[in-house]
């Protein structure tokens, strides 16, 4: 099944997303699911009766990795209600295709399908570990079919903007620090943990180019380009238009003189 993702990445998503449906023969009509990946994979087995856990040895849910509420789309009021609840919470906004409403079964094997497609591409996204003691490239951390798994991810799928980026810019003195100190296990771990930030923070924030900016050739100029893009995720936060476009115009000219 094809996800189209009208907000977020499809090559990093968030891990948490809006699916929509529109009706099969009234486009207008707009259904929804909440998706949600575990970061954490569990047997469903454990929480149901001793008599019931046969019955559930050949069920693909018996490991639970994903999983959506309702488990079958139900009416929305309109597009841009999805729009402004996906932004209000940091949320990819997928579209899945069109369903029949008069087909309860369907409708239900459906939304399976998208919460398992959409657990894929999650899946798919982990970061790779560095190797040799070096840093990797963000773009190389993307694009990874690694399964290597940050086990912070939950706790930064519940923070709201601001503690997130509170925490990235945490992040960002400790791995200033690992970079400083050659410490290649700390660097690791700290770029996973930025990774999986950034998969919870809207796409406009580049904490790509934050995280290249840290492991610029030239330590002076990167430590430069990593405090600007820092300070620009925090006036797209305030709303600071004017103080965005300054620091976007400050770092163009930064990475110019490198060309």
């Amino acid at each position: 099944m094809a996800l189209d993702f009208d907000s977020g990445n499809p090559n990093l998503p968030r891990g948490h997303a809006i699916i929509y449906f529109r009706a099969r023969y009234d486009p207008e009509t707009l259904l929804a699911i909440y998706a949600i990946t575990l970061p954490i994979a569990f047997d469903f087995s454990k929480f149901v009766p001793p008599f019931l856990t046969a019955h559930l040895a050949a069920d693909p849910m018996k490991e639970l990795k994903a999983f959506s509420l309702p488990p079958v789309p139900e009416q929305v009021e309109s597009y841009e209600y999805l729009q402004r609840l996906s932004d209000s919470r940091a949320d990819d906004l997928v579209c899945g295709g069109t369903v029949p409403t008069n087909d309860l079964p369907e409708m239900m094997q459906m939304a399976g399908d998208a919460v398992q497609e959409y657990e894929r591409l999650w899946t798919e996204s982990q970061p790779q570990k560095t190797v040799a003691g070096a840093v990797a490239e963000p773009s190389a951390v993307e694009e990874s079919g690694d399964q290597s798994f940050n086990v912070n991810e939950v706790l930064y799928g519940l923070m709201n903007e601001s503690d997130r980026l509170q925490e990235l810019t945490k992040l960002v003195g400790k791995l200033r620090f690992a970079l400083d100190g050659k410490d290649s296990a700390l660097q690791e771990e700290t770029c996973d943990d930025i990774v999986a930030v950034a998969r919870h923070m809207p796409d406009n924030y580049d904490v790509n180019k934050l995280l290249r900016a840290m492991i610029e050739a030239d330590p002076a100029k990167g430590a430069t380009l990593t405090q600007l893009y820092l300070d620009r995720c925090y006036r797209l936060l305030e709303g600071d238009e004017g103080g965005v476009r300054e620091l976007e115009e400050r770092i163009r000219s930064l990475e110019a003189d490198s060309n």
